[in-house]
């Protein structure tokens, strides 16, 4: 059950990551610009990173705003 919960809380710090570096450069949330499929693709590729969420997250807003 631990399993579970530590990755339910690793998704939910990557999803709030995400939109707090949306929010910061854009003053709107990341499902403005990304679906809830697309964010899970997002997280599932950030797995298999190394780099920091922080940088991660900052480069997937910044392709989502370029795609927007």
């Amino acid at each position: 059950m631990k399993t579970t919960e530590n990755k339910f809380v690793a998704r939910f710090v990557f999803i709030e990551t995400l939109s707090a570096e949306s929010i910061a450069k854009t003053g709107c949330g990341i499902y403005v610009f990304l679906t809830p499929v697309e964010i899970e693709e997002l997280y599932v590729a950030y797995q298999n990173l190394s780099s920091p969420i922080k940088d991660y997250a900052r480069q997937c807003v910044k392709t989502a705003l370029a795609h927007a």
